[in-house]
């Protein structure tokens, strides 16, 4: 069975912003949706921040290697379906490692936790 991709309100909100500036944002998000959905723990899992994992997604408009990516946060559920949460895509040039506090934030915005 393969994993629903549910996108958060903050995750919709950060593709719109990306989306002025780059526009294969779209396509990089499904290329790293499709891969997410094979393997669902592919992502670092960020310490403090309640299982939350970080993957590096390629920005196809810009040829920069790691520093020119996108993080994706995202939020793994397997009861009682499987389902991945997209959280949150920053560029890797504009922010550094989001804290766990802000992300457990966005896990009680998104009613994944009380």
């Amino acid at each position: 069975m393969s994993y629903e991709i549910v996108l958060g309100e903050s995750f919709k909100k950060d593709v719109k912003h990306y989306k002025r500036h780059f526009p294969s944002v779209a396509e990089d998000i499904k290329a790293i949706g499709r891969d997410l959905q094979a393997s669902p723990t592919k992502g670092d899992v960020v310490p403090g921040a309640k299982g939350v994992r970080k993957v590096r997604v390629e920005n196809s408009d810009m040829n920069k290697g790691k520093v020119g990516s996108y993080r994706l946060l995202y939020y793994v559920v397997s009861q009682p379906t499987e389902i991945i949460y997209l959280l949150m895509l920053y560029a890797k040039n504009e922010r550094g490692d989001v804290p766990a506090r802000e992300i457990i934030g966005l896990l009680k915005k998104e009613g994944l936790i009380r």
